[in-house]
């Protein structure tokens, strides 16, 4: 294992599809300098401990330690292949002439500059923490507009869209993924701390002493005259005439009602103009935060993770008891991230999940609509999913959710038609969005084999006819 753990990885550019998760995110870590014991200190773990992971990306020929391949056999690159098999056709065919040229590999271009790939790198390793504060870059306790600003120009600047166009080799899912980690660390300090203040101005009201409010006097009694009674005549009621009313006019406050309205339309349209502002260059500020960033990193990692899970769990059973179910979601989400073959964790973070899909249901669905309205498909179906696991008897769900990916993410669209046709069979409609998704895939055969099913379903409706057109029946 020493010497396992002072050889340097080197990457190369192979297919990493099929590989493991954990051997995915160590591929993330390698950055052709840091020896195996850095990366394992990285993970949070020993060399003995990633040496599988560490096998796993040679034999698929993503890194390269300088070392013979497991089984005896050397890493061969194009070059070597190719003149191998040259030798083998001259030992079968007769001698033949040489190449004219060697075949070089081909470099991958990465459009991004050296400083900005490395920073990604700093930020990628950073934010593998569990502590949110850590990932997100700020001191233990800041506040939250230091929370929300630190975000926000986070992910403006390590969007994955920022950078539409480049070609970014493996900082794409790097990019993803900080995108994501940031996400969910601001969403789970910003409910912590939201659960924090309602808590205490609870405590505010309940604490504060009664205030006297003093009655106004009584108005003189005023003696009637002898023979004059204080009732009204005959036939007069002291009532008001029917439609009148003896409030005040309220007309101010409805115009400024229909006002607040037309502007909340105004503004949730989908043809609203964007205004997108150029994200400020780190300076040296920024790059030193994130080196603090980094240290505490390595210093939360070598605390006990035992007290680490313990403060977790204690933070999901109050924000349980305060009915706060998506605070108790990320503390237990986070736990899992700690013990991982905790299964009553797994357990515990199922069900917190599904509670909180059924209680925000309505909220995912209107959030994906606006989602849907400004051409945000892959936001619009990530809502709608969501939606899904608290409706689970709803399959239009999932195939809104599918029709919204069909341009983006043939892949997704896929996967969600096929499990709105396993909830709902005989509905004719997710069989023609999945036909479509096949067919956008470029798979022919089984968009014809769902439209078949489809039109034995419904043979008059629109869109089966439509699905029909499309695949050249009559």
């Amino acid at each position: 294992m020493d010497e396992l753990g002072a050889l340097v990885p080197k990457r190369l550019f192979g297919d990493p599809s099929g590989i493991s998760p954990d051997a995915s995110m160590l591929l993330g870590l390698i950055d052709d300098r840091s020896p195996v014991t850095d990366l394992a200190a990285l993970l949070g773990a020993g060399v003995e401990q990633i040496a599988p992971l560490i096998s796993e990306l040679e034999v698929r020929g993503l890194i390269d330690l300088g070392r013979p391949r497991p089984g005896g056999l050397e890493r061969s690159s194009g070059a070597e292949l190719l003149e191998q098999g040259v030798a083998r056709r001259e030992l079968q065919r007769g001698p033949t002439p040489p190449p004219e040229a060697p075949v070089q590999e081909l470099e991958e271009v990465i459009d991004l500059p050296e400083d900005l790939q490395r920073e990604i790198t700093e930020v990628a390793q950073r934010v593998v923490s569990s502590d949110p504060y850590v990932v997100l870059g700020c001191e233990p306790g800041s506040p939250r507009e230091t929370l929300r600003s630190v975000y926000h120009a986070g992910i403006r600047r390590y969007h994955p869209d920022r950078y539409f166009g480049k070609q970014l080799g493996p900082y794409k899912a790097q990019l993803e993924r900080i995108f994501k980690r940031l996400t969910t660390a601001y969403e789970a300090l910003e409910n912590s701390l939201g659960a924090s203040e309602r808590a205490s101005r609870a405590a505010a009201r309940s604490s504060a002493p009664p205030v006297d409010i003093p009655k106004p006097p009584k108005a003189p009694h005023v003696a009637q005259p002898p023979g004059v009674s204080s009732r009204p005549p005959p036939g007069v009621s002291s009532r008001p005439p029917p439609g009148a009313s003896s409030r005040p006019p309220v007309s101010g406050s409805r115009d400024s009602e229909a006002r607040r309205r037309a502007l909340a339309r105004k503004f949730s349209s989908a043809g609203m103009r964007r205004v997108s502002v150029p994200p400020a260059k780190p300076t040296e500020e920024v790059r030193h935060a994130a080196r603090d960033s980094m240290r505490r990193l390595q210093a939360e990692r070598a605390r006990d993770p035992r007290a680490r899970l313990q403060r977790y769990l204690q933070t999901a059973d109050e924000a349980e008891r305060e009915s706060d179910l998506i605070s108790a979601r990320n503390a237990v989400k986070i736990a899992v991230s700690i013990d991982p073959d905790n299964s009553a964790l797994a357990e515990r973070l199922q069900h917190l999940e599904q509670a909180v899909a059924v209680k925000h249901a309505d909220e995912y669905i209107q959030r994906g609509q606006v989602a849907e309205r400004q051409g945000q498909w892959a936001e619009a179906a990530q809502f709608y999913e969501k939606a899904s696991l608290g409706r689970p008897n709803n399959g239009q769900l999932l195939e809104r959710a599918a029709m919204c990916l069909l341009n983006t993410d043939v892949n997704q669209a896929i996967r969600l038609a096929k499990s709105a046709v396993l909830m709902a069979p005989q509905r004719a409609s997710h069989r023609v969005i999945l036909a479509k998704a096949y067919l956008a895939a470029n798979m022919k055969k089984s968009a014809l084999g769902e439209y078949e099913r489809a039109k034995e379903l419904e043979p008059s409706d629109r869109s089966v006819r439509e699905l029909g057109k499309a695949l050249g029946k009559r």
